[in-house]
C-alpha cells in the first residue's frame, strides 16, 4: 500500500504541472487506501473544489474529512466555500459560526464568513466579519477590498472611501484604482472618477490576453463611456461601448456596455438601434444568473398566490399602541418615480430615507426568534396579535436605527422598497398608523424603462426579457389592485406625470397626507440629492430636478410593446397613461 505522504506529494507533483486529472486519480486513491486518514479526503475536496470539477464530490469529500477531523479550520473554510457554491448558504454559515465560537480570530475563516453573509444578502454583518478579520489580519488587500464594497453597499460612501485608499496604499492594481473610481462617481466627483479610469487603462492596457481573464479595462471604459454621456458627449461613448462591445470581455460586461449603449442611441433619437442595443444587452446580462427564467417564473406565480391567500384571510382585530414617530412606506413598482419621492421627502427636516435597505423584510425575518415559529409569507399575518406586533416593531426601529443612525430615533423614516407594495397587508397589521405611498406611472413607460435597465447581478433577474417584465407588473399591480380597498392604514397613489408636471401642489397634497407641516427645502430636493448617494438608477437623475422627457416614451417604443397592450391596458384604465 503506497504511503500517505507519498500520495499527497504526488497530488501536489501533479497539480503544479497542470496535471488535474491525475491529481483527482491520485486523491482518489488514497481515499481508498487510507480511508480513515482525514488529510486524503481534505485532499481530494481542495482538489475538486479549487478545479471546479466536481463541486458536489467535493462537498462530499470535505464532509467526510470534518467528521474524521472535526473543527479543522482549512477543512471547515474550504468546505463552507463549496456548501455556498452549491447554494447552500445557510448551512456554510452554521458550520462557519461553530468554527468561530471555537477560533474566533481565525482571519481566513472571518473573511470566508463575510463573504457569506454578503452572499446573502446581511451586509451589515458581512461587514463586521471583514473587521474581525483585519484585527487578526491587519493591512490584507482582499479583505478590505471586499469590506469597502459593503461599505458602499450599506451607503457608508466615505468610510468605504477610507478603506479604497487603505488598498491602494498596499496595491496599486487596476481592481484597486477602479473600485475607487466608482466610488468617486458614486459620489458624483466625476472628475476624479475620470482620472483613476484613466488611470486603470494605464495599468492594464486595451490588449488581448489581460481581458480575457482581467475585466478592468472594459470596466474602465464603461465608467469612461458612462461620464461622456452624462457629458453629452454621445460619439465619444459610443467609441468607448463599442470597445467593449467587440472585445473578449466577459457576456455580463458586455452585456452592460450594449444597456449603456441603449441609453446613448435613445438620446440621440435613433430608437430602434436603441432597442435593439438594449435586448441584445440584457440577453448577455442574463448569463451572470443560473436558471434565471425558471425562478423568475416562481416569483411572479408566487405573488399571484399571495394575492389569492390574502384575499381568503380573515384576520382577528388587533389595539396597538400609536406610534410617536411612524413610518412612511413608497412602494411601487421599480420605475415609477419612488426615487423622486423619497427625494422630496429627503429635503425634508422632519424625514431620513432609507435608501431602498430592506429594513421591512428583516424585521419579518425575527418573527421566529420572537414568536418562536415561522410560517412563510403571507401566512405569517395569521401570527401577528398584539404582543408580536409590538416586538416586530421594536426590531424595526431597532433595524433603522442601526442602519440610519440617531437620525432614526429624531425624525420619521421614510421606507423607500417599491417591491413592499406586495407587502402592503403586513405594513397594514404591523404599522396601522403609518402612511403608505404608491407610486404610479403609465404602465408602459414603467416596463420599457425596467427593462432598459441594468440592475446588477444581485438584481432578482425578472427583467432581463420584456415579456418577464410585462407579467411581473401584472402580478405585482394586479395585488395592489385586489388588496389596496381592504386596508385599513391609510393610502395615497401619487402619479409620475402630475409630479412632474405640478411639483409644488403633488409636493404639497404628498406632506400634508403624512402629517408634517410645510417646508420650502422639499422644492429644492435636487441639490439635497446632489449632496448625499442615491443607490438606485435613479441615482443621477434625481439630481437633475424635474424633468419631463421620460413621460410617454413609450410612444418612441411603441412597435415593440404593442403584443403586450393587452396585458397592460387594464393598468393603463386604472392608473392612468399618457
Amino acid at each position: 500500500m503506497p504511503a500517505l505522504p507519498d500520495l499527497l506529494q504526488a497530488v501536489e507533483v501533479a497539480l503544479q504541472q497542470g496535471q488535474v486529472r491525475t491529481a483527482v486519480d491520485t486523491a482518489r486513491h488514497a481515499t481508498r487506501a487510507h480511508p480513515d486518514a482525514p488529510t486524503a479526503w481534505r485532499a481530494l475536496g481542495r482538489v475538486l473544489l479549487s478545479k471546479g470539477l466536481d463541486v458536489p464530490g467535493a462537498v462530499e469529500a470535505l464532509q467526510r474529512a470534518d467528521e474524521l477531523d472535526p473543527g479543522h479550520a482549512p477543512t471547515v473554510i474550504n468546505l463552507a466555500i463549496a456548501l455556498r457554491t452549491v447554494g447552500r448558504i445557510p448551512e456554510a454559515i452554521r458550520r462557519l459560526t461553530v468554527l468561530l465560537e471555537a477560533q474566533p480570530t481565525h482571519a481566513h475563516a472571518l473573511f470566508t464568513f463575510g463573504n457569506l453573509q454578503r452572499a446573502s444578502g446581511n451586509d451589515v454583518e458581512a461587514a463586521r466579519a471583514y473587521q474581525r478579520a483585519l484585527e487578526s489580519r491587519p493591512g490584507h488587500a482582499p479583505t478590505l477590498h471586499n469590506l469597502g464594497n459593503t461599505l458602499v453597499d450599506l451607503r457608508r460612501l466615505d468610510d468605504a472611501e477610507v478603506v479604497f485608499n487603505q488598498v491602494l496604499d498596499l496595491e496599486r492594481t487596476p481592481a484597486a484604482v477602479m473600485a475607487l473610481a466608482r466610488l468617486c462617481h458614486r459620489q458624483r466627483k466625476a472628475e476624479q472618477a475620470r482620472q483613476l479610469a484613466n488611470e486603470a487603462l494605464e495599468l492594464q492596457p486595451w490588449v488581448g490576453g489581460p481581458l480575457l481573464t482581467a475585466p478592468h479595462a472594459p470596466q474602465a471604459e464603461l465608467l469612461l463611456a458612462t461620464l461622456d454621456r452624462a457629458d453629452r458627449d454621445y460619439e465619444a461613448a459610443l467609441v468607448r461601448l463599442d470597445r467593449v462591445i467587440t472585445s473578449g470581455a466577459p457576456d455580463p460586461i458586455k452585456g452592460s456596455a450594449l444597456v449603456q449603449k441603449g441609453h446613448v442611441l435613445d438620446r440621440m433619437s435613433r430608437h430602434d438601434e436603441a432597442f435593439a442595443a438594449f435586448q441584445e444587452g440584457q440577453n448577455r446580462l442574463a448569463t451572470q444568473q443560473s436558471e434565471v427564467d425558471e425562478r423568475s417564473r416562481s416569483g411572479r406565480a408566487r405573488i399571484r398566490r399571495d394575492t389569492q391567500t390574502i384575499a381568503a384571510m380573515t384576520l382577528p382585530s388587533i389595539t396597538v399602541e400609536p406610534m410617536p414617530r411612524p413610518p412612511v412606506f413608497i412602494v411601487g413598482f421599480p420605475r415609477s418615480g419612488t426615487t423622486l419621492l423619497e427625494q422630496l421627502f429627503g429635503a425634508h427636516p422632519h424625514f431620513v430615507t432609507s435608501d431602498e435597505r430592506p429594513f421591512l423584510q428583516q424585521a419579518l425575518a425575527r418573527l421566529d426568534v420572537i414568536s418562536g415559529t415561522q410560517q412563510p409569507w403571507p401566512e405569517l399575518l395569521q401570527q401577528l396579535d398584539a404582543s408580536t406586533v409590538a416586538a416586530l416593531r421594536a426590531a424595526y426601529e431597532d433595524i433603522c436605527i442601526e442602519s440610519l443612525g440617531d437620525e432614526a430615533r429624531e425624525r420619521r423614516v421614510v421606507d423607500k422598497q417599491p417591491l413592499n407594495i406586495t407587502y402592503a397587508a403586513a405594513i397594514d397589521r404591523i404599522f396601522p398608523d403609518a402612511r403608505i405611498i404608491v407610486a404610479l406611472r403609465d404602465p408602459r413607460d414603467v416596463c420599457l424603462s425596467c427593462f432598459f435597465q441594468d440592475f446588477g447581478a444581485r438584481a432578482a433577474g425578472h427583467f432581463y426579457h420584456l415579456e418577464s417584465t410585462v407579467d411581473l407588473y401584472d402580478a405585482v399591480m394586479g395585488h395592489w389592485l385586489d388588496v389596496r380597498e381592504r386596508l385599513s392604514v391609510p393610502w395615497m397613489e401619487v402619479r409620475y406625470e402630475d409630479v412632474t408636471s405640478d411639483l409644488e401642489s403633488t409636493a404639497r397634497r404628498l406632506i400634508d397626507f403624512v402629517g408634517a407641516p410645510w417646508a420650502e427645502t422639499v422644492l429644492d430636493f435636487g441639490a439635497h440629492a446632489a449632496a448625499r448617494a442615491v443607490s438606485t438608477p435613479s441615482y443621477h437623475d434625481v439630481t437633475q430636478g424635474v424633468y419631463r422627457r421620460s413621460v410617454a416614451r413609450w410612444r418612441q417604443y411603441e412597435t415593440h410593446i404593442s403584443s403586450f397592450m393587452p396585458q397592460l391596458e387594464p393598468y393603463v384604465e386604472a392608473f392612468g397613461g399618457v
